[in-house]
């Protein structure tokens, strides 16, 4: 059987359960984003469910519903059922007033809105939810709701559109404190009943509470026409489902809205319904006094910043290792999570060493991170043995043998070791490593989003960072670390240190490293919230002095301390890292020739 039907030369397939466009609207000009129409599927039995469009009601019954009024679907061209005194009074006579406590709902807050059930002839319970719809505070039709949920059986009657009132609006024509808006009409009931019941004193009025009769999405086209109705109250909270469609809607539904006196009520839970079926009265009544006033995106009102300083305060900064202590404290405990920064050097300096470093003690102190390593200059195979080199503290590049290689890491002592570094207790892997250096920008693109949302790494490491810029523009340049900052903005977990080359200087140049040294643009440094350098002497002539680098914050945004921090020692025997202070004190005979 075909379910695909055309109306007003659009095609429409009502198996596919999902948005698509309306054909009245479409005809008329509107619909330009193409999704005013709801088509609700296949039932079990194989039977479509119909269509309904939010914006002009125009109706696609379902094929039960045909089969049951005897009519073909080529005949039906509805946008609601007729409505008038006299099928008000058999919509009456084959329901009732009882809620039955359907879905939670009291039978009086039921009542007090008008809302008439209709029964199962078999058992009792409701199988439709009659909810009148009024224009200027006078019924002009029902919305009908079918058990389980399905606006589209057997479709509206008389007008229901955005040209109406919103439901329950009739209810609070002379209130003017508080008014909530929430995303449909039970959703409407239930956050009036946990509102009401919340009221510590039963002398005043609970808040308004109305809903849309066209749903979220289009939601704001019912609101703006009843802008003056809003504007009587002091206070507005858009309370729309807790999902990515509610959110979208409160924020278009907030332009049209008197200016300051919106506000933005977030929910622990999908819809009020669910705090009620789940009795959370409590919680939601606290989410209803916690909600924030609306300002633009990326303007905050004065009464948030307290408990954003209050959340930045709590905010646990990533550890350095034990070789770097005044880097630390410069750095207020750690660096800032949830930021971009920058270590920099020239090239043989020991970069990768100390990024090693970095990466080991995050994966062993700060077990609630998941490190992700995109190595553009080291295969896998290389980066692992040089990551591990460090780990062990043995060199395993100095084991020359294959044989003997092999022989060490196939050691069941060395191999539980690297077992316990590599992988968690369930066998989940610590972190992840992304060798895929041939990639283009929009493959690494994937690649960095791969290992953010699929993996959930939280600190993405790219070495060498500048290995990217290499052969792009500037314009290309600065493109991409705006996309960099857009997505640390989008996933504020994530911390992304960039390791990066420096500009070759000139012979002899002996000159301390500057931020303009960083090989690539400017945008590079601007965008960090911390830059260091690492700078190393290789042609000292005391062996030791060769194998110290000079670690140098130059950018230090969060707690504003600069300088050189510390002095680590690279003990080539064991492929660690020492704080030189530390290790001279302990092994004064290295000194003693000097």
């Amino acid at each position: 059987m075909s379910f695909i039907v055309e109306r007003y030369g659009i095609t429409v397939d009502l198996s596919r359960e999902g948005k698509t466009t309306c054909p009245r609207c479409s005809s008329e000009g509107r619909d330009k984003s193409g999704d005013n129409l709801m088509v609700y599927g296949l039932e079990n039995n194989g039977k479509h469910k119909g269509a309904f469009c939010w914006s002009c009601e125009y109706t696609i019954p379902s094929e039960e519903w045909l089969e049951e009024n005897g009519i073909e679907e080529k005949e039906i061209e509805v946008v609601g059922q007729t409505f008038n005194e006299e099928v008000h009074n058999i919509i009456k006579s084959k329901t009732g007033i009882d809620s039955l406590e359907y879905r939670g709902i009291p039978k009086e807050i039921s009542k007090f809105f008008g809302v008439r059930y209709k029964y199962n002839e078999t058992d009792g319970s409701v199988d439709e939810v009659y909810y009148p719809i009024t224009k200027d505070s006078k019924i002009c039709g029902y919305k009908v709701r079918k058990h389980p949920k399905n606006f589209a059986l057997p479709g509206p009657y008389g007008e229901t559109g955005k040209d109406c009132d919103l439901f329950g609006q009739f209810r609070f024509t002379t209130y003017a404190n508080t008014i909530v808006i929430v995303g449909g009409e039970h959703d409407q009931l239930a956050a009036y009943t946990m509102l009401k019941m919340g009221q510590k004193n039963d002398k005043y009025d609970a808040p308004a509470v109305v809903s849309s009769t066209i749903g979220e999405s289009g939601a704001y086209k019912q609101i703006q026409k009843q802008y003056q109705f809003f504007n009587r109250f002091k206070k507005i909270i858009l309370c729309f489902d807790n999902d990515d469609v509610g959110k979208e809607a409160a924020q278009e539904a907030a332009k049209v809205l008197p200016r300051n006196k919106v506000y933005i009520m977030n929910m622990r839970m999908k819809d009020p319904n669910d705090y009620l079926i789940n009795g959370k009265h409590s919680e939601f009544v606290s989410d209803f006094w916690n909600a924030k006033l609306y300002t633009p995106a990326g303007v905050h009102a004065s009464t948030s910043l307290y408990d954003a300083a209050l959340s930045y305060a709590e905010q646990k900064r990533l550890s350095l290792p034990n070789f770097l202590p005044k880097a630390t404290k410069m750095f207020g405990g750690g660096l800032p999570k949830g930021e971009m920064g920058v270590i920099f050097a020239k090239t043989s300096v020991g970069k990768s060493s100390f990024i090693d470093a970095l990466t080991i003690n995050w994966v062993e102190n700060d077990p609630e991170e998941v490190v992700g390593v995109l190595s553009l200059e080291a295969t896998v195979d290389k980066y692992s043995t040089n990551l591990f080199s460090s780990y062990l503290g043995v060199k395993l590049t100095r084991i020359e043998n294959v044989e003997e290689r092999k022989a060490y890491l196939q050691n069941e002592e060395v191999k539980k070791r690297i077992k316990d570094f590599t992988e968690n207790e369930d066998g989940t892997p610590k972190f992840f490593v992304c060798d895929d250096r041939g990639a283009d920008i929009e493959t690494v693109k994937e690649k960095i989003l791969e290992m953010i949302i699929q993996m959930g790494v939280t600190i993405l490491v790219i070495d060498p960072f500048s290995d990217l810029m290499a052969g792009m523009g500037v314009d290309s340049q600065e493109e991409f670390v705006a996309w960099i900052k857009k997505v640390l903005k989008e996933y504020p977990q994530v911390s992304m240190p960039l390791v990066c080359h420096t500009r070759k200087g000139k012979n002899g140049d002996s000159n301390s490293l500057v931020e303009d040294d960083i090989i690539g643009t400017s945008t590079i440094m601007k965008s960090s919230a911390w830059t260091m350098s690492l700078e190393r002497d290789k042609l000292h002539l005391n062996e030791v002095m060769r194998n110290v680098t000079k670690v140098t914050i130059h950018k230090n945004r969060a707690n504003g301390e600069t300088g050189v921090a510390d002095e680590a020692y690279y003990d080539w025997k064991t492929g660690r890292l020492y704080n030189f202070e530390w290790w001279r004190e302990e092994h004064p005979e290295m000194f003693q020739t000097e």
